[in-house]
This record gives structure tokens, sequence and C-alpha cells, in this order.
């Protein structure tokens, strides 16, 4: 079973990142490519906040959990060195509410929302670009839940391997917190300031 657990972080992590790339190249490589300015900068930025970041720091994440060979000690490796990094998740969260309303308003515009379709037929995605912008915010409240599966799952629940990845577990698990607790402090802030 533990197996099938490592199998799915690494293939998970895999598509999750493929998504990223066709945010990234497929919408705002699009954009940034194009010669008449479809969107406003502005626009661009509240849309897509720091998502290149997001999708350089999963592909790197991606190569170092392909290169644990399903030891779930190294999977949890990855997370531990990693957890500074996943503060940019922060930043991405914070702005996810400027982001749905950026896109409210591209999609208000016949020309914007055309644009946006165009691409969302070239990717062929079935789920139009709303969807795709959740995932970061799906993805990392979620890597403490898979990590608790190689706990519930790890074969000796004591030793330093474990704590390993009880250490990835608690990482991984104040990221999301922390994640919330901005996300709270910014939305109360907002509304004191209305």
């Amino acid at each position: 079973y533990l197996g099938r657990v490592m199998l799915e972080i690494v293939e998970s992590e895999r598509t999750y990142t493929r998504d990223l790339r066709s945010i990234v190249e497929g919408y705002l490589g699009k954009i940034i490519d194009a010669e008449e300015p479809v969107l406003r900068p502005e626009q661009v930025s509240a849309l897509f906040g720091n998502i290149e970041d997001i999708y350089e720091l999963s592909s790197t994440l991606l190569q170092n959990l392909e290169s644990c060979a399903s030891d779930p000690v190294a999977v949890a490796v990855c997370f531990v060195t990693r957890s500074q990094e996943f503060a940019i998740y922060t930043q991405y969260c914070n702005n996810y509410p400027s982001s749905v309303a950026a896109l409210a308003e591209c999609m208000r515009s016949k020309a914007q929302a055309r644009f946006l379709r165009e691409c969302q037929e070239r990717l062929r995605h079935a789920l139009p670009l709303g969807a795709y912008l959740l995932k970061p915010v799906q993805r990392i409240l979620k890597y403490h839940l898979l990590l608790q599966e190689i706990a519930k799952h790890f074969e000796h629940k004591s030793g330093d391997d474990y704590e390993v990845v009880l250490e990835a577990i608690d990482t991984m698990t104040c990221v999301a917190w922390y994640i919330n607790d901005m996300k709270r402090k910014h939305e109360h802030a907002i509304r004191q300031q209305v």
C-alpha cells in the first residue's frame, strides 16, 4: 500500500506540474506574446499572481520526487528541505480573490473572453482557466494529507526514518496553517478597509 501512496504523490505532482505549465505557457505566454495587448498589465498581474514561481518550485519538487525511487523517507526529506520555499504559496493564496475578480472582469469583455476561450480550446482543457487557477490553492493544502498517508502505512512507527516523515507532515501542516492564517488576516484587513 505504501508503494501506491508513493506513486500517487509522484503522479499527482506530475499532473499538477503539467497543469501549471499549461497555464504559464498556454495562457500567460500567449498573452505576453500577443501582438496586440489582450489584457492590461494589472489584469495579468492580478490574474496569474506568482504562478511562474509556483511552477518553478513544482517542477523542481517533481524532479526530486521522481529521483526518490519510491523511498518514503526520501520523499519526506524533499518536503522538509524545501519547507521555506513553500512560502511563495502564501502570496498566491492571498492574491487568489483578486485573481477571481480579474477573471470575472475579463469574462465581461467579449474580446478577452474570446481570447481566453481560444487558449482553452488550443490546450484542449475541459475546464476553464478559473478551475486551473484554483489548483495551487488546492495543492498546497493537500501535501500534508498525502504525507499523513505515508505515516499511516509506515512499517515501523519509531526510529529516525519515521521521525523524518513526521517532520515532513509537521512542516507541511504548518505551511497549510500559515497560509490559512495569512488568508484570514488578509480578509480581515480588507473588511477593515471597507
